[in-house]
Formats: structure tokens, C-alpha cells, sequence
């Protein structure tokens, strides 16, 4: 694809129809819902891509476009366990299915299996590969094995709960039973 290619303003139909696939990166700051939990420099990051389009033959007969995208980054988030930034790869490798209207898509894609977009000629390709990305998050990064130590006891080692009485559960049940019977 030549120099004019602006990922932002992606024309699906051109791209499918000819069968096109390419390869690039961009930076990660561009994607900047992606990086607002980062815990780290992103200044050498970028978002590895792979797009190709194909163009299919629908139950009907008709073409559809089809997208299929690969995406891979590292991004530095915080570990939940000893709040170190931990380099997360984030990945996605996944097919679209692109129909001419909104309604078409919110119907077919209730009983799809792939996900059904909406074509344009102008399609937002950065947006849907950053929301892909999002996606693709830990719900809690971590470390596979921390580089500090991780207290993992909720008391100091000093300690001292000498003083506090320990209820037992019956005593309070069968103290609460009596003071009913006397009323």
C-alpha cells in the first residue's frame, strides 16, 4: 500500500475488494485510552499490526468485506501485588465482518460469530484495533514472580492482641436467648 495509507480514514471497501494486507507499527502514545494505566516510559513502545483484507461470498451470493487483524504490544502496567510497573503483552488476532448499515449489524451480529461492523469508507481502523487492545487487558497485572518483597500478612509480626476478648458464638446466642425469656 503506498504513503497515503491513513489508518484513521481507512477505506474497507478498497482495501477488501483488492485483497490487501499490511504490515506496520505505530506508536504506542497514539492509542491514548490504552496507555492511561501505564506505570512506565512508553517513549520506545509501539503497536505491532498485521491487517488483511479479504473479500467473501455471503449465503446469498453477495461479496462481504472482511477484515482479519493481528495486534501486539507491551505495555507497562502496575502490579497489583507489590505496585512495580510489570510489562504486560497485550495481543489480539480476530476476524470482522463488515455490512452496509447499523441495523444490519446489530442484527446479524446477535447471531454471529464473528463481529459484524459497519462499513465506511472512511473507517476508524486505530480506534477498533486500540478498543481490541483494551480488551485484551488483565483484569489485575502482575508479576509472575515479584522483584520486591510482598507482605502477604495483614499483622505485623509485634503484634499483640492480648486483651481482647474472644466471644464465643453459642455464649452470645444463649446470653441473647435468656435476657428474651426474662422480659
Amino acid at each position: 500500500m503506498n504513503s497515503d495509507f491513513d489508518i484513521q480514514r481507512f477505506s474497507i471497501p478498497a482495501f477488501t475488494r483488492n485483497g490487501l494486507s499490511i504490515t506496520f507499527n505505530k506508536e504506542l502514545h497514539f492509542f491514548t485510552r490504552l496507555i492511561e494505566g501505564a506505570a512506565g516510559s512508553i517513549d520506545q513502545s509501539f503497536v505491532n499490526m498485521e491487517v488483511t483484507g479479504l473479500e467473501r461470498t455471503s449465503l446469498e451470493g453477495a461479496p462481504q468485506a472482511w477484515l482479519h487483524i493481528l495486534a501486539v504490544c507491551r505495555v507497562p502496567l502496575v502490579c497489583q501485588r507489590c505496585l512495580q510497573p510489570v510489562e504486560q503483552v497485550l495481543s489480539f488476532d480476530r476476524e470482522f465482518r463488515f455490512v452496509d448499515t447499523e441495523a444490519l449489524a446489530e442484527k446479524e451480529d446477535e447471531f454471529s460469530e464473528e463481529d459484524v461492523l459497519v462499513t465506511s469508507p472512511q473507517f476508524d481502523l486505530l480506534s477498533l484495533i486500540e478498543d481490541e487492545l483494551l480488551m485484551a487487558m488483565p483484569l489485575a497485572s502482575m508479576h509472575v514472580k515479584c522483584p520486591v518483597h510482598v507482605k502477604s500478612v495483614a499483622m505485623d509480626a509485634n503484634f499483640a492482641d492480648e486483651g481482647i476478648p474472644k466471644l464465643n458464638p453459642f455464649a452470645v446466642l444463649a446470653n441473647f436467648k435468656t435476657e428474651k425469656n426474662n422480659k
